[in-house]
């Protein structure tokens, strides 16, 4: 990985706009700066086809094994993380009325996609206001059931696989800062249970983006 590193350094650091970088085969395509691009060589993840509901990493038998093992682990520490942050898996499974989702990643990573709101990363008080706009935003298009249940976009580092976990979060504020505390991430997908509406975070270069998108017109 290294190798892969330095060559991207080498070609792309002198470009100063984002470029576009695109998975053809699974239809997605996102803006990313070079500097981006480069630091996250290691840990790209995106909603990946699945063959027979299975997932495919490109190898069978006890390598299989052990990696869907792997994967479970993994899976069981972030959800453990999560819940110390109030946020728990919540019963009934991922409704039927679920979007898709490659189409509620495109809708926040895709080339043509804009921001609802911004937060300058500059600012010195940037993860309460993204909290404060963020919830807002969430309120504003009846992100939450009446018992604080939606849809947040499910993936574990380095795992090409990833999908909707019906959660539940009782607390109901400063959300985004409590996945970030979770997942190390500060970006993530939420979605209503009707599936009609989308609430997500991305992180850009200059600010971090509140991006709502609604699927009624494609449902």
């Amino acid at each position: 990985m290294t190798g892969v590193v330095t060559r991207l350094a080498t070609q792309l650091l002198s470009r100063e706009r984002g470029m576009k970088t695109a998975w053809p085969a699974d239809g997605i395509a996102t803006r990313m700066t070079a500097a981006r691009l480069i630091t996250s060589v290691d840990d790209l993840w995106y909603p990946s086809t699945t063959r027979n509901g299975r997932r495919s990493y490109g190898c069978t038998g006890t390598d299989m094994t052990e990696r869907d093992a792997d994967r479970d682990r993994r899976v069981l520490d972030r959800l453990e993380a999560l819940g110390r942050q109030g946020v728990v898996e919540a019963a009934g499974g991922v409704p039927e009325t679920a979007p898709d989702p490659k189409s509620a990643f495109y809708a926040m990573v895709g080339y043509e996609v804009k921001p609802t709101r911004t937060v300058p990363r500059k600012a010195p008080d940037v993860r309460d206001r993204v909290d404060l706009v963020w919830h807002e935003e969430a309120d504003r298009t009846g992100l939450f059931d009446e018992d604080g249940e939606f849809l947040l976009f499910f993936w574990i580092p380095g795992d090409p696989t990833g999908g909707w976990l019906r959660v539940r979060d009782p607390i109901g504020t400063r959300l985004p800062s409590r996945i970030a505390a979770a997942t190390g991430n500060r970006e993530f997908i939420a979605a209503s249970l009707d599936g009609r509406h989308m609430c997500a975070v991305s992180v850009e270069e200059y600010d971090d983006w509140i991006i709502t998108h609604s699927f009624e017109t494609a449902r």
